[in-house]
């Protein structure tokens, strides 16, 4: 995101911030964002391993269900089959 962000920019927004809020308050003011801006990192992480848990956990279940369909299927086939030997 940053990435494309200059030097020169950077430097633009921190004069105009100066000049804005003031030089008494442009450090707290950037503690803040800089906080801010953690919490929504740590928040967005949290939700991309949470996304990919349960992704996880809806592959593991289809697998779980295929696997429990062809059981069955192997299971009736079988009994049909020894079914038919005793006939």
């Amino acid at each position: 995101m940053l990435d494309s962000v200059g030097f020169f920019e950077i430097l633009v927004v921190m004069t105009l911030g100066l000049l804005v809020i003031g030089p008494e308050r442009l450090p707290v003011v950037i503690k803040q964002a800089s906080d801010w801006v953690r919490v929504v990192r740590g928040s967005f992480t949290s939700l991309a391993h949470q996304y990919e848990q349960e992704l996880k956990m809806k592959e593991l279940k289809q697998r779980l269900d295929y696997t429990r369909k062809k059981s069955l299927e192997a299971a009736t086939k079988r009994s049909r089959s020894l079914k038919r030997d005793d006939i």
